[in-house]
């Protein structure tokens, strides 16, 4: 299990994202890397059901946790890239699972950004894709209270395939 602070391995990066999503306008990239070197999911592209899997856990005054996902890739037809967030926290909120899609092919945008609010906890995050082929991809992503400010987030990242 990788364990990544959120100050020291995430480099800031901006995500401008309509429809006043705002609130998230400062994410970081997954894995402490730069947008010229993705995380890539399914280097061998031949798994369709490739999954990146990480657990988040935001701390006290968090009202809820926000991401958004890039695809890096060159367009292809039909292969798109995901996230979903659950979270393990039961007793808060209505809202426990979110998904959002970059749902144009390699064209650099981010997808809308999926948001569930459950409170502080544990919240997972993981990154899927439509079909086989290799993806690159980066993900923004937040913990954040009830005024939209950032809070501190610690991610473990469980699977990377």
């Amino acid at each position: 299990m990788k364990n990544l602070s959120f100050k020291s391995a995430f480099i800031a990066v901006s995500i401008s994202v309509a429809l006043g999503y705002a609130g998230l306008a400062s994410a970081y990239y997954s894995a402490g890397v730069p947008p010229d070197q993705p995380l890539v999911l399914d280097p061998g592209g031949n798994n369709a059901n490739a999954t990146d899997l990480a657990v988040v856990t935001c701390g006290s005054g968090t009202d809820h946790f926000s991401a958004a996902v890039q695809d890096l890739s060159p367009p292809v037809s039909g292969l798109l890239v995901s996230l979903h967030i659950l979270s393990e926290n039961a007793s808060a909120g209505v809202n426990y699972m979110a998904t959002a899609t970059d749902g144009v092919s390699g064209n650099g945008g981010w997808s809308d950004i999926a948001s569930v609010y459950a409170g502080p906890g544990t919240y997972y995050l993981s990154v899927v894709k439509t079909n086989v082929g290799s993806r690159n991809f980066a993900v923004g992503w937040d913990c954040r209270d009830v005024n939209n400010n950032s809070m501190g987030t610690t991610i473990n990242v469980l699977q990377m395939q």
